[in-house]
């Protein structure tokens, strides 16, 4: 995910993107970036929703330390209990390289979170 859009002019392409999104250079651009900006909104103590960010290692339009740091803030910030995981792919970019497993991970995580019973841990 492109958690972090306030900072995103840093990243290897965002320059490129600033037309789209805004830039941080202009004052009323940058508060639309900070109003879309997810990091940035985390509060402590919100019982988020379980989690899944999935990023490509080899990603240059969104760098793997923009969903690294939306995990580790949601784990941070949520007394929910919920999962916030991340996936890292080390062998893609920007699309991954196995689409189909990614959809199953992401499948399976959804159902796991909605209670499937054939997608519960097992308990020993």
């Amino acid at each position: 995910p492109l958690s972090n859009p306030l900072r995103g002019e840093i990243r290897p392409n965002g320059a490129a993107d600033a037309a789209e999104f805004g830039s941080v250079k202009d004052s009323t651009e940058a508060m639309g970036l900070l109003q879309m900006d997810t990091y940035l909104n985390i509060k402590q103590g919100v019982n988020y929703p379980a989690v899944l960010a999935t990023t490509g290692i080899n990603d240059t339009r969104v760098p793997v330390w923009q969903p690294g740091k939306l995990i580790a803030a949601l784990q941070n910030a949520s007394p929910s209990g919920r999962p916030a995981l991340l996936s890292v792919d080390y062998n893609s970019g920007h699309i991954s390289t196995d689409w189909m497993r990614d959809a199953a991970n992401q499948f399976a995580f959804a159902l796991w979170q909605a209670g499937h019973r054939d997608f519960q841990p097992k308990q020993h």
